[in-house]
Formats: C-alpha cells, structure tokens, sequence
C-alpha cells in the first residue's frame, strides 16, 4: 500500500492589515481578514519589489477614475490608459522592463513616439513616462521591449 505524502510544512507572518502563508517551495498566500486600501497596499508592497506598471505619485481626481490596463498581443506591449474623472491628469508612469513606445491617441488617430527615459527601481530597468490625460480621454501606449 503506499504511503500518502506527507504535507507540506509552511511558515506564516503578520503584516501591516494582512497575513502571509509561505509554502515550503517559497510560494506566497496574502490573506487580508479587513480588506481596505491601505492592506492592499501594504501586501503589494511586501510582495513585489517592482510592479509592472507604477504610478509616481498618488493621483487625487474627481467625478471619476484613472485606470489602465497591460495587455501583450503577439509579443507588443499594450498599455491602455483612461481618465473618466473631471480631473486632469499629469504624471509620470514607470513599466517594469526597457520599451520604446508610441502614443496612440483614439481620439484623433494620431500616432507618435512616446518621450521617454530608461531608470533603473530596485535593480530592476524600468522605462519612465510622462502620462498626460484630460478630463474624460483615454490613450494607448505601445511598444515592443527593447
């Protein structure tokens, strides 16, 4: 007859509104018992050292959100930003990884290089943008890694 496996032993800790199980292959589990912002927060900062896409500075609009989306199509980038707020938007955008990207603006059709400087984040390259979005707009930014 054979022997069942045995379980896996794991460890876990307490953070700042959450609680984190680590399996004995090193895989995490983020448990937030009061979901709220500032836990989520908290368990994305412990979790990642370099997000995917950061925003460097906190956005405060209005009548409205500012969201995006990371989409990759047959090895392209795309990054979709929208503004439904009341709120201008001007900020900076880091993506984790080194793009050249273009701006495409739905609104006119116009397609244009996107400005943009390479930095590095934690030891990670990161390529840094400036993101601005009128009231109630939305645009694209696309690209291949470099």
């Amino acid at each position: 007859m054979p022997t069942a496996a045995p379980m896996p032993s794991f460890c876990w800790w307490q953070g700042s509104g959450y609680t984190v199980h680590v399996n004995a292959s090193g895989g995490r589990a983020y448990f937030l018992e009061k979901p709220s912002a500032t836990a989520m927060k908290a368990a994305l900062d412990d979790a990642l050292d370099v997000f995917d896409v950061q925003w460097e500075t906190d956005l405060q609009v209005t009548g409205g959100n500012v969201s995006y989306i990371h989409k990759g199509v047959d090895g392209t980038d795309v990054f979709f930003f929208a503004n439904s707020s009341e709120t201008a938007v001007d900020t900076h955008v880091r993506f984790r990884g080194k793009h050249t990207l273009e701006l495409w603006d739905p609104h006119t059709g116009e397609i244009r290089r996107a400005e943009h400087t390479q930095v590095t984040v934690n030891g990670q390259d990161m390529t840094r943008v400036r993101l601005v979005l009128p009231p109630v707009t939305s645009m694209f930014l696309v690209g291949r890694p470099d």
